[in-house]
C-alpha cells in the first residue's frame, strides 16, 4: 500500500492531491502510512494542505495522526502550503491543531511571508489573528509587507500595516 513511483509518491499522496477523500478515507483504513515523505520530503498532508479540492483529506489525516509540523527538504510546512495556495480553512485546521505559525522554510520565510507574496489577504488576517510575527525577516531580510508590495498586493500591505 505504501510502494512510491518515480517521484516518490504513494497513492496516499496522488488521492490527496487529487482531493479524493473516499480514496484517501480508504488507503488509510487499509494501513496507509500518513507520514510518508516523497523524493522532495512532502508528505500526503502537504498535498492536501495545497490541492483544490482537500479539504476534507487534510482532515483525515490529522485525525489519523499526520505531524501538522513537519517541513520537507526545502523547510516548507503544510501551513506554508496553504499560504502559496490560499488555503484559507485548511489553514486554520493546522494552526487549531498546532500547526507552527511562524515556522521557516529554507529562505526563512514563515507562512506569513508567503501569503503576503502570494496575495492571500484572509490567510494573512488568520495568521495574524493567531499570532504570526509581522516583523520577522525572510528572504534578501525581507518583512512580509515588502513582499506585499513587491507584488502590487494592496489591500495585503493595507492588512500588514494595521496590525
Amino acid at each position: 500500500i505504501d510502494e512510491s513511483n518515480a517521484f516518490g509518491n504513494t497513492a496516499l499522496h496522488v488521492a490527496c492531491f487529487n482531493g479524493q477523500d473516499a480514496v484517501v478515507s480508504e488507503l488509510i483504513d487499509y494501513g496507509a502510512n500518513v507520514s510518508q515523505a516523497n523524493n522532495k520530503g512532502f508528505t500526503p498532508l502537504h498535498f492536501a494542505a495545497a490541492s483544490t479540492h482537500g479539504a476534507l483529506c487534510l482532515e483525515f489525516l490529522v485525525n489519523n495522526g499526520a505531524d501538522v509540523n513537519v517541513q520537507s527538504r526545502d523547510g516548507k510546512s503544510p501551513l506554508h502550503m496553504t499560504a502559496v495556495h490560499g488555503r484559507f480553512t485548511r489553514s486554520q485546521t493546522l494552526i487549531q491543531n498546532g500547526g507552527e505559525i511562524d515556522c521557516v522554510d529554507k529562505d526563512g520565510n514563515t507562512p506569513l511571508h508567503i501569503a503576503a507574496r502570494y496575495g492571500h489577504e484572509l490567510l494573512i488576517n488568520t495568521l495574524i489573528t493567531s499570532g504570526a510575527d509581522c516583523t520577522r525577516r525572510g528572504v534578501h531580510d525581507m518583512f512580509p509587507l515588502h513582499l506585499a508590495a513587491l507584488n502590487a498586493h494592496s489591500d495585503c500591505c493595507r492588512k500588514l500595516l494595521s496590525s
